[in-house]
């Protein structure tokens, strides 16, 4: 994603209240004092990417990034000639991404009412037991979005985003790879759906696309286990169901594939939050 922004401050200050987070302090340039509200635990190098009104183009309005306990904020040249922060109820998205970034994972295209980011996809085409095998593996990050209204209290605007909504509810962590070479790793599994289109973002809203068919898979994510694979909603048949589950593992480095499979297991799907699992490579045997 094509990044202009301009630095407007060094780091601003994080209030008391741990639900409120301040993004900068009062300036001359136009630019008003922000307070966010929202009740979550962030990480180091978090960014919010926000776009304001009907706004959808590909770069966002403004890109929020949490360091040393503060937030640092990125505002879009030229934001002030085509907005102005004087409309009282006025509405926001938010698209949250982790370390792994939405805006180096995602391109983003325009298409109809809104800006799509599009995963990042890979073809791993051929395995040693069957050279005919072909998948895409999509490159999909931690991905949530949230949409509001912001209102201006004692000269200070006050998004609230408490409604969070998570494009890829269902996070696999395989232990014993490298995490240095995760790009190398595809997962697939029969059962959880593939964010293959990314997320829109609309004049009113976000919307996702997932789908699933046995040529798609996740690519690999670095993480501090090992190797993490992100998937979208259960298919229809797995949500709430005791069923069995089978992942099947791609090694594009090798061209290897290796299965393994749950028995019995109950999953629902949960789009606040983001459901973590883990097993180990060794579980995985060749075909």
């Amino acid at each position: 994603m094509k990044k202009i922004f301009v630095l407007l401050l060094p780091f601003g200050t994080l209030l008391t209240d741990s639900s409120c987070h301040r993004a900068s302090n009062p300036t001359a340039d136009g630019i008003p004092d922000m307070l966010l509200v929202c009740d979550r635990e962030w990480d180091e190098g978090d960014r919010l990417n926000f776009w304001l009104g009907s706004d959808t183009q590909a770069t966002p309005d403004m890109v929020w990034t949490y360091t040393d306990g503060v937030w640092q904020r990125l505002v879009r040249e030229g934001l002030l000639d085509d907005y102005t922060f004087s409309r009282e109820g006025d509405g926001f998205k938010v698209v949250y991404e982790s370390t792994n970034h939405l805006s180096e994972t995602f391109s983003a295209n325009s298409e109809g009412d809104g800006t799509w980011f599009a995963a990042y996809a890979d073809d791993f085409t051929g395995c040693a037991d069957d050279p005919a095998v072909q998948i895409t593996a999509y490159q999909v990050p931690l991905v949530y979005y949230s949409m509001g209204e912001y209102r201006r209290e004692n000269g200070v605007l006050q998004f609230e985003a408490d409604d969070w909504c998570c494009s890829t509810p269902h996070k696999m962590v395989v232990t014993g790879l490298d995490s240095c070479e995760a790009g190398r790793y595809a997962l697939q599994c029969d059962r959880m759906m593939v964010l293959s289109g990314g997320v829109k973002v609309k004049p009113k809203g976000v919307t996702q696309r997932v789908s699933w068919d046995n040529t798609l898979a996740a690519r690999g994510m670095p993480d501090p286990e090992g190797v993490a694979f992100y998937f979208g909603s259960l298919t229809d048949d797995a949500d709430g169901k005791a069923v069995d589950y089978t992942f099947t593992l791609y090694d594009h480095a090798k061209r290897t594939r290796a299965s393994c499979s749950f028995s019995n297991v109950t999953l629902t799907d949960d789009e606040t939050t983001c459901q973590v699992d883990t097993v180990a490579a060794a579980a995985f045997s060749e075909w």
